[in-house]
């Protein structure tokens, strides 16, 4: 018996009856059952601090018609959906993409050897993506009576740029001179591009704007 449980027939929009089946490719496996777990009391009032949002969101799945409602767990990198009490994860395979109704479009892609849900921020064929990132950091406790410590915490990290290619992902370096290597034989393109219209390899909008030109090359 696999120890992942799959769960197949299940109500994936709230608006859907109880006995809707999804199929993915031909198979009914697309979430999972989240193993219950004992959160410490310290960490059951920051567990939001997991999330993209507190709340579930709209979002499509795929190609289904139907929206079913998920929320991002940026700690775990899971999408996950409830139904009553159990939460369930959604399935990773290399290409879903789930959209949420605010435009926000992840695709699960290879990362290092893992499965992740990645963040997209450009169409084409070469694409920028993100990993986002969430740590957990230690209690520090006081070392005097003037020294207050810290509770245990889920921080934000800033997150990491990809470029996604049909060779695969590539993840953008924070050193510039790096930073061109990246675009292979368009490399010298690209620098004169960026200089002329006065782009940061570090910000978000520039890197869209780099990557959408690396694309049209």
């Amino acid at each position: 018996m696999r120890q992942i449980v799959l769960f197949i027939t299940v109500a994936f929009a709230f608006s859907l009856s109880a006995n809707a089946q999804f199929t993915v490719n031909g198979e009914q496996t697309i979430l999972i059952a989240k193993e219950a777990e004992d959160i410490p009391a310290v960490l059951q009032g920051i567990q939001y601090k997991k999330y993209l949002t507190k709340d579930y969101k709209s979002a499509q799945v795929d190609d289904l018609k139907d929206q079913a409602f998920l929320r991002y767990n940026i700690y775990e990198d899971q999408m996950e959906f409830i139904k009553g009490n159990q939460i369930y994860y959604l399935k990773k395979d290399v290409g879903r993409i789930v959209r949420f109704t605010n435009n926000q479009k992840y695709e699960v892609f290879e990362v290092d050897g893992n499965l992740n849900f990645l963040l997209v921020h450009t169409e084409g064929k070469k694409v920028l993506v993100t990993k986002q990132i969430v740590k957990y950091v230690d209690a520090l406790e006081p070392n005097s009576g003037y020294d207050r410590g810290r509770p245990a915490d889920y921080k934000r990290k800033k997150d990491e740029f990809y470029l996604a290619t049909e060779k695969g992902l590539t993840k953008l370096p924070r050193n510039k001179k790096n930073f061109f290597k990246v675009f292979g034989s368009k490399s010298s393109t690209i620098k004169a591009f960026m200089k002329k219209n006065k782009l940061s390899y570090k910000k978000l909008p520039d890197l869209k704007k780099v990557v959408q030109h690396f694309d049209s090359l």
